[in-house]
């Protein structure tokens, strides 16, 4: 009877340890499952976030086309006849010129890639006064006056919709550039900045 009674207790101690090793089990099952789901989550974050860089960086080169379209056009000593209504004088020489500072000239571009376009710049020009100081600082008070062209480059991507056409999107990076009208060779670019 002794002997039934200890093989009963064995058997019931070896349920009692599948039953915790069970627990165990599904405990380490949960963790799994759980941090899956955590690095598929981290993976999802960082794929967009990758594709929003990429969104930004495209603008910026798109903006970044438009600013230097319009600073070649500004250092260009030939004369751009659509500029001032067919006069033959460059865009420097008419920003030089105009005293008024209500001088605005308007330009866009497209940008291709592999023969299809990708995205579009649109430029403005207009004539602006800073201070400088002795060593070319911008200062708000003292110095002298010097007049810049101001470019103000926009960029946009496009894409096709559902019909096949091109649409801009709604996202835009600003460029703004300023050329010295003494010195063409001067420039100054700030991403970002209207």
């Amino acid at each position: 009877m002794k002997k039934l009674i200890t093989n009963t207790k064995k058997i019931c101690t070896k349920r009692k340890h599948k039953g915790v090793l069970y627990v165990y089990i599904i405990i380490l099952m949960l963790v799994v499952v759980m941090l899956s789901g955590i690095i598929a989550t981290m993976f999802d974050n960082n794929l967009k976030n990758a594709v929003t860089q990429k969104d930004n960086l495209q603008l910026y080169y798109y903006s970044r086309a438009g600013a230097d379209w319009a600073v070649n056009l500004i250092q260009s000593k030939e004369p751009e006849l659509s500029i001032s209504s067919g006069s033959k004088i460059s865009l420097a020489d008419k920003l030089r010129a105009d005293t008024t500072y209500h001088v605005k000239w308007t330009g866009q571009g497209e940008l291709k890639a592999k023969g299809n376009e990708v995205g579009r710049f649109s430029v403005t020009i207009e004539k602006v006064k800073k201070r400088v100081d002795s060593a070319g600082q911008f200062v708000a008070t003292g110095g002298r006056e010097v007049d810049y062209a101001k470019i103000t480059s926009i960029g946009k991507s496009l894409s096709k919709d559902s019909t096949g056409n091109l649409v801009e999107g709604k996202e835009e990076y600003f460029i703004t550039v300023l050329v010295s009208l003494e010195a063409l060779d001067s420039v100054i670019y700030m991403p970002g900045e209207r």
